[in-house]
């Protein structure tokens, strides 16, 4: 009970709101600083999966250009002059 006694209370003036968000943000980075940050893991099976979509797309291209191609060599068009 004494202690409450000596205590003082100093009462701050409110903080901005854009200061007291980055302080929260602050806090709750040094509180959990690891779950924002992809692990090693992570990062290698998203390089994976967006290679493979990388070359899922190409490969797409690259069928529709060859059928086009053929489609046009089966079907010449006549021109006359």
């Amino acid at each position: 009970m004494r202690e409450s006694k000596d205590r003082r209370q100093v009462l701050l003036a409110d903080v901005d709101p854009p200061i007291a968000l980055a302080q929260t943000a602050q806090k709750d980075l040094e509180r959990e600083p690891f779950t924002l940050q992809p692990t090693v893991d992570e990062l290698i099976e998203r390089a994976r999966k967006e290679r493979t979509e990388f070359i899922a797309a190409l490969l797409r291209r690259f069928t529709v250009r060859l059928k086009s191609i053929f489609c046009r060599s089966a079907f010449p068009t006549i021109s006359v002059f």
